[in-house]
C-alpha cells in the first residue's frame, strides 16, 4: 500500500508544481507589465520593480495555493480516471476513500504551512513590499509607523501624534495623544483625548487633558470637553497615512491590537473579521482538495478529457470562493455577523458543497 501512496503522492506533487508555476507565471507576467508601465515613467530603476515583485512573491504563493491545489486535484484524479487506473485500483480491492486519502494529506500539510507563514513571513514581506512601493517606486516619504499596537505619525517638524484606532468612515480617530517638542526636542506640551473628530471642516479634540511642561519644572494641567485643533490634513488625506492594514501585521500582532482595542472599549470588529479570515483562508486548500475529489469521482467512468474542464471548474470555483469570502469579511467588519463566522463562511459553504457531492458518489 505504501508503494501506491508514494505513486499517487508523487504524481500529485508533480502536477501541483506544474499548476503553481503556471499560475505564478500568469500572475507575475501581468503584474510585471503593469508595474513597468506605471513606474518607468517616473525613471524608476528596473531592479526596484523586481525587488518589489520579489517581496510580494510569498504573498502571491499564499493567495494562489488553493487554486493550484484544486486544479492539481482535478487534473491528477481526472488523468487517473481517464487511464482506468482508478478502476484497476478498485478491482484490486482498494476503495475510493483509501485512494483519495493521499489527495488530502498534502493539502492539509500545505494548509498548516500557509498558516505558519502567515504568522510571520508573509506579513513581514507584505510590509517591506509596501515600503518599497510607497518610498522607492512612488517617491512618498514614510510618514507613519505602526509599533507596539499603536500608530505614530509625524504631523509637523516638532509635533507627533499617537493613535489607538483609526475609523475615518466616521471621520474620527480614537485614543489620540499629541506631543509638542521645542527645537531641542524637549517635550513642551502633551495632549491626551478620547477622540479627534472632523466636523464642520475642522478637527476637534473631544474629552481630553492638556499638560504643559513649564520652565520651572511645573506642569500645568487643563481639562477640556471639546477643543479645536489645527490639523491641515482632511480625513481622506489621513486615510492613506494612518490606516492599519491587517495584512501587514503578523497574526500575534493583530490579536494583540484587537485585544487592546476591546480592552479600551473601541470597536474591533473591522480587525477581528480579518483576523479570523486569515486563520480560515489557509484551510481553503484542504476545502478545494475535497471539492476536486468529489467532482472528479462523480464523473468516474465518463471517459472524458479532464484538462479543459478542470481549468473551467477551477476558474468558476475560485472566483465564487473569493467573492463569498470577501463579502463575508466585509459584513463581518461592519459587525453585521460575528467576526469568527464571517471569517469561516466561505470555507463552511464550500466544504458543505463538497460533502454533499461526496454523499452522491457510489462506491
Amino acid at each position: 500500500m505504501w508503494l501506491l501512496d508514494r505513486y499517487l503522492i508523487s504524481k500529485y506533487i508533480r502536477m501541483l508544481g506544474i499548476t503553481m508555476i503556471a499560475l505564478l507565471s500568469i500572475y507575475l507576467t501581468i503584474d510585471f507589465v503593469e508595474q513597468v508601465r506605471k513606474y518607468l515613467k517616473a525613471d524608476t530603476q528596473l531592479i526596484d520593480i523586481i525587488t518589489y515583485l520579489g517581496l510580494k512573491f510569498p504573498g502571491i504563493i499564499y493567495q494562489l495555493t488553493p487554486l493550484a491545489v484544486l486544479l492539481a486535484t482535478l487534473i491528477t484524479l481526472g488523468g487517473l480516471s481517464y487511464d482506468n487506473e482508478i478502476t484497476a485500483m478498485r478491482a484490486s480491492g482498494i476503495n475510493l476513500w483509501r485512494i483519495t486519502a493521499s489527495f488530502l494529506l498534502l493539502p492539509f500539510t500545505l494548509s498548516l504551512l500557509l498558516l505558519t507563514a502567515d504568522r510571520s513571513l508573509i506579513p513581514t514581506t507584505n510590509e517591506q513590499a509596501h515600503h518599497v512601493r510607497t518610498t522607492i517606486l512612488e517617491h512618498h516619504p514614510k510618514q507613519s509607523l505602526f509599533t507596539q499596537n499603536r500608530i505614530w505619525l509625524r504631523i509637523s517638524a516638532n509635533t507627533f501624534m499617537n493613535v489607538q484606532l483609526v475609523d475615518l468612515s466616521q471621520s474620527t480617530l480614537f485614543g489620540v495623544s499629541l506631543y509638542q517638542l521645542n527645537q531641542n526636542f524637549v517635550l513642551q506640551e502633551m495632549i491626551d483625548a478620547q477622540e479627534l473628530r472632523y466636523d464642520d471642516e475642522q478637527w476637534h479634540l473631544i474629552s481630553g487633558i492638556k499638560r504643559r511642561f513649564l520652565d520651572d519644572r511645573k506642569i500645568e494641567t487643563i481639562l477640556f470637553s471639546q477643543e479645536q485643533y489645527d490639523l491641515q490634513d482632511k480625513p481622506f488625506e489621513l486615510q492613506k497615512r494612518l490606516t492599519v492594514k491587517p495584512s501587514n501585521l503578523t497574526l500575534p500582532e493583530l490579536a494583540s491590537y484587537i485585544g487592546r482595542l476591546e480592552k479600551n472599549g473601541y470597536p474591533a470588529s473591522k480587525y477581528a473579521a480579518d483576523y479570523y479570515g486569515r486563520y480560515a483562508f489557509p484551510f481553503a486548500s484542504l476545502v478545494m482538495a475535497i471539492l476536486g475529489i468529489s467532482i472528479t469521482l462523480l464523473e468516474l467512468g465518463t471517459r472524458r478529457k479532464h484538462f479543459a474542464r478542470s481549468i473551467g471548474y477551477t476558474l468558476f470555483i475560485g472566483f465564487h470562493y473569493w467573492i463569498i469570502h470577501s463579502f463575508a469579511i466585509g459584513i463581518g467588519r461592519g459587525n453585521v455577523m460575528p467576526p469568527i463566522l464571517s471569517g469561516w463562511t466561505a470555507n463552511i459553504i464550500f466544504l458543505a458543497v463538497g460533502v454533499f457531492l461526496i454523499s452522491r458518489i457510489r462506491q
